[in-house]
């Protein structure tokens, strides 16, 4: 039986995503998911592709990222958990905030560390972080 890798959901509908088949969306919690994807190799890096798409991405939750860093009021400590390629950090940093991300994709982590941001790989609640 296949179950979401979030919320352990069994509830599972196909899900339409151009040019990605075989994603199902969690019923439970929304997520949309590839079955068996933690049988999927380890990337070490993103191809051209994904780092294009990474970016796009990014520049289009750059203003949202803005404004919660105004709304958020005097820099302080920042934890991104979900951090991608670090888009947040990099904003928080350069507003003074000592920003820290997390990410679960090697890959992504290591697009984010090549462009000095402090980003650890991992699940949250494995790692090891200062309270």
């Amino acid at each position: 039986m296949i179950a979401c890798p979030v919320c352990d959901g069994t509830i599972l509908t196909a899900a339409s995503v151009p040019r990605e088949p075989g994603l199902v969306r969690c019923a439970a919690c929304s997520l949309v998911f590839r079955p068996g994807a933690d049988d999927d190799p380890v990337r070490a890096a993103l191809s051209d592709s994904e780092r294009r798409l990474e970016e796009r991405v990014a520049e289009r939750r750059a203003k949202h990222f803005e404004a919660l860093l105004r709304i958020a009021g005097t820099p302080g400590r920042l934890l991104d958990v979900g951090t991608g390629v670090g888009t947040l950090l990099r904003l928080a940093g350069e507003r003074g905030w000592r920003a820290v991300g997390v990410d679960v994709d090697p890959a992504v982590v290591a697009y984010a560390r090549a462009r000095g941001l402090d980003v650890r790989l991992g699940e949250l609640g494995k790692l090891e972080l200062p309270a």
